[in-house]
This record gives C-alpha cells, structure tokens and sequence, in this order.
C-alpha cells in the first residue's frame, strides 16, 4: 500500500520531467537548426557581396571594351588592361572564397558563367576586333544577368525571410 501511495505520487513528476525534457530538446533542436541556417546564409551572402563586387568589375570591363572596339583601339586600351587585371582578381577573389568554404556545387555553377578561358577568348576577339560593339556587350551582359541569377538564387536558400526581401532589394 505504501508503495502504491509513492507510485502515484512519484508518477506524474516523472511524467512532467518527461514533458518538460522533451520540449527543452525540442527547443534546442530549433535553435540549434536556426544558428546553422544563419551561419549557412552568412556564407551566402558573402558570396553574394563577392559575386555584386565582380558584376561591377565585369560592367566597368563591358564598357571600356565597347569603348576599345568603336574607337579602333584608339582609345581605352591602357583602361581595359587595368580594368582586365581587376576583373581576373575579383574572380580569383570567387574561386578561392568557394574553395575555402566548401561550396563545390556554386563553384561549379558559377565556373560556368565565369570561365577565365572562356573571358580571355573573348577578350582576345576584343583586341583583334572580332567582336563589334553588340557581340561584347551581349558577352559581357550574360555574364552578369547569369551572376544576378546566382544572387537571386541565394537569397532563395534562405529561411530568413527579411533576409531574403533585402538581399532581393539590393539586387534591384
């Protein structure tokens, strides 16, 4: 009898234990799962600062090889070189960030919007005048319409909703 008076006492403080250690791992589940979801979107949006770095780069390079092909060579050739120089460091700048972070599949997405092989072709049929003025800018502006493609597609990664709107704003 007295073990049965301890039972029924004893019982529903185990049961509220229970309850409540089951809620506390419940909670630190979801905080735990939130920290890693932020410190995801934190790399993410270094990328994404990294990537709006290289389109200013590419569109700075877009005009002066415009300017370079009307001209004849004529003009923006010491420009070009420089810009072509800062262009290679920022995407350098990409590749090396994706590498430290881990980020193979952005890495290999973006390898293929960035190609240095591929952007010194072009900037080789630039020198040569193989490109009219539409031909670069049509090269130059599928690069960066590709780049704000990236951007956008990280600001849809994350579960931070404000986040995400911002990310979305400063693209705009």
């Amino acid at each position: 009898m007295r073990m049965n008076k301890k039972i029924k006492i004893l019982l529903p403080i185990i049961i509220l234990i229970s309850i409540f250690s089951l809620l506390s791992l419940n909670l630190l589940n979801s905080k735990v799962n939130r920290y890693k979801s932020i410190s995801s979107l934190e790399i993410q949006i270094h990328l994404a600062t990294n990537l709006s770095k290289l389109i200013d780069e590419i569109q700075l390079e877009r005009g002066l090889s415009i300017g370079f092909v009307m001209s004849k060579g004529q003009e923006f050739e010491k420009r070009l070189k420089l810009e072509r120089i800062n262009t290679n460091k920022k995407i350098n700048e990409i590749i090396l960030f994706l590498k430290n972070n881990n980020l193979n599949t952005e890495y290999k997405i973006i390898q293929n919007f960035i190609n240095i092989n591929d952007i010194n072709k072009i900037r080789a049929l630039v020198n040569s005048f193989d490109l009219n003025e539409n031909q670069t800018l049509e090269y130059y502006t599928s690069i960066n319409t590709n780049l704000l493609n990236v951007i956008i597609n990280i600001s849809k990664l994350s579960d931070e909703k404000d986040i995400s709107q911002n990310i979305i704003a400063y693209i705009n």
